[in-house]
């Protein structure tokens, strides 16, 4: 199965989210981005074989970025994972 990921890696729960999927015992196939723009890169390149996308998001920016995008996702399993913002959405 291939697995992108999109997080933030500078923070703690980033970390954690990258140490639990390379703890995974299954073979998988994944790239991490920290990027919006280089995960849209990725996503938008022809015969891509994603399957599942795993989205890490702490800030509204990075939701509403990731909403925007949304027809890229169409045909993905999506994980969404949320950290409390400073604000309720």
């Amino acid at each position: 199965m291939c697995v992108l990921v999109y997080h933030n890696g500078k923070t703690e729960a980033g970390k954690r989210l990258r140490r639990v999927i390379e703890a995974t015992p299954a073979t998988l196939r994944v790239e991490y981005h920290e990027s919006i723009a280089g995960f849209v890169d990725t996503l938008s390149k022809p015969g891509n074989a994603w399957g599942v996308a795993v989205l890490q998001v702490t800030e509204r920016k990075e939701l509403d970025s990731l909403i925007s995008i949304g027809e890229w996702l169409k045909d993905l399993r999506i994980i969404y994972f949320r950290w409390l913002f400073k604000k309720v959405i």
